[in-house]
């Protein structure tokens, strides 16, 4: 909705990982080191670049996502203004996508400041 702003700095996630997905109604929430994500829009997983699941707003993600899962991040870049994609090092990479026009896509919050989120 908001578009990923251009100085977004997501570098304290390198050499990170996560250790649970949890699912909402309407989102996929996980940590990477101290930033915290909730994405209620499309996450793409891809291995070796090629696309292996896609998840849209609802419903269980399917079991590729426990491949990200106790992987270390080894980069992270922003493609455009809509897609923060995150790689791993078994060869995953993960998109978050900002492709809703009408409600919030996701947010970021950095630490346990609320006030830090970013509202995407």
């Amino acid at each position: 909705m908001y578009r990923i702003p251009k100085d977004l700095d997501l570098s304290p996630i390198v050499g990170d990982f996560t250790t649970q997905l949890r699912v909402g109604q309407y989102d996929i929430q996980f940590t990477l080191g101290n930033i915290n994500f909730a994405v209620a829009s499309s996450i793409k997983l891809y291995r070796s670049g090629t696309l292996v699941t896609h998840w849209k707003g609802q419903g269980w993600p399917s079991s590729e996502f426990y491949d990200i899962m106790n992987t270390e991040v080894t980069h992270w870049k922003i493609i455009g203004d809509t897609i923060i994609a995150i790689e791993f090092a078994n060869g995953m990479s993960m998109h978050l996508e900002d492709d809703l026009d009408q409600y919030e896509s996701m947010n970021i919050c950095f630490g346990n400041d609320p006030t830090s989120t970013i509202y995407i």
